[in-house]
């Protein structure tokens, strides 16, 4: 099912701070990381967690009950928290994002959930998990999450029947992961990551658009992960077009990752995951490749909201 959301406005906030300046880690054993993403926004890195249910609605973890259509309801994710494994600290306090997989469960009419950060009010600009009425329907969701202020640590889910209110949908929402502001070394032992990711929009041409790009110099042999999102919006006002993005390394363009249908003005997101090995000393370029499928001149495709992350894993 293709996931679609809103028409885009200006001043998405970003989901994923970038790595400015290279940043050299020690590793032990004189091992270094060395990291360079293509922007230069304040660092942060990605900590990946073993998943954790922070809401289910069917018995009240998170959140008070099923989501309502147009009502929006907080979750704290950072600190302590209730989870359906009893209380815990699955992200610290002061982590600026988390990495989720949001799953809406027979929903009795069809909609979309936006998972937006805390405080967030009003209309949603995107959709986070799309379905129809009875399904149940799954995807991975990247979100801002204040650091300070009365929503600090919170994020907002919204469900919206198209405009409607009254109708309900269960939802469950799993961590899988937080990125902070704080140094590389808070991370788990042998494992680095480095991401970029930002608000700059960009058209797409038929060859390919690479819309974000991350360097890494991999400090001894094993595997790296590399997951990718973004958001491609259709500004044909008439017909529905097609997009499809990819993970490059060093040029070497991978499988396509996903490839959605789009309907007129409205946007659709494309994720995946590619993992490759590599050895010690190693440096790569890795970029996230994004096309439109027509060479139409009468029709822009634009992504927006892109973010691209390398986890190393030492073998």
């Amino acid at each position: 099912m293709r996931n679609v959301q809103s028409q885009p406005r200006a001043g998405w906030r970003s989901r994923w701070a970038a790595l400015g300046a290279a940043v050299a880690v020690s590793l032990g054993g004189g091992g270094f990381f060395v990291a360079n993403a293509a922007v230069t926004d304040p660092a942060s890195s990605f900590v990946p967690v073993d998943p954790v249910r922070v809401v289910d609605s069917r018995d009240g973890t998170g959140v008070a009950g099923p989501l309502a259509s147009l009502a929006d309801q907080d979750v704290q994710v950072t600190g302590t928290v209730n989870t359906t494994d009893g209380m815990q600290e699955v992200v610290p306090a002061g982590a600026n994002g988390v990495v989720l997989n949001v799953t809406a469960i027979r929903p009795t009419a069809g909609g979309f959930i936006s998972v937006r950060p805390g405080g967030s009010t009003g209309t949603a600009a995107t959709s986070s998990v799309n379905f129809e009425q009875g399904a149940i329907v799954a995807n991975s969701v990247t979100v801002a999450v204040p650091t300070s202020g009365t929503d600090a640590g919170e994020i907002s889910l919204r469900f919206d029947a198209f405009g409607v209110s009254g109708p309900t949908t269960d939802v469950t929402v799993d961590i899988v992961g937080y990125t902070t502001s704080a140094t590389l070394t808070a991370l788990q032992a042998g494992q680095l990551s480095v991401s970029a990711g930002g608000d700059t929009t960009m058209n797409i041409e038929t060859s390919g658009t690479v819309v974000q790009t991350v360097e890494l110099l991999a400090p001894a042999a094993g595997e790296v992960l590399v997951s990718s999102h973004t958001s491609i919006y259709n500004n044909d006002n008439v017909n529905q077009q097609s997009a499809n993005c990819a993970i490059t390394i060093d040029g070497a363009r991978g499988n396509v990752l996903q490839q959605v249908t789009i309907p007129a003005f409205r946007a659709g997101s494309i994720s995946g995951i590619r993992a490759f090995a590599v050895t010690e000393g190693q440096s790569l370029t890795i970029e996230l490749l994004c096309a439109k499928s027509s060479a139409s001149n009468t029709e822009i495709m634009q992504a927006f909201d892109a973010a691209l992350t390398a986890h190393f894993v030492a073998s």
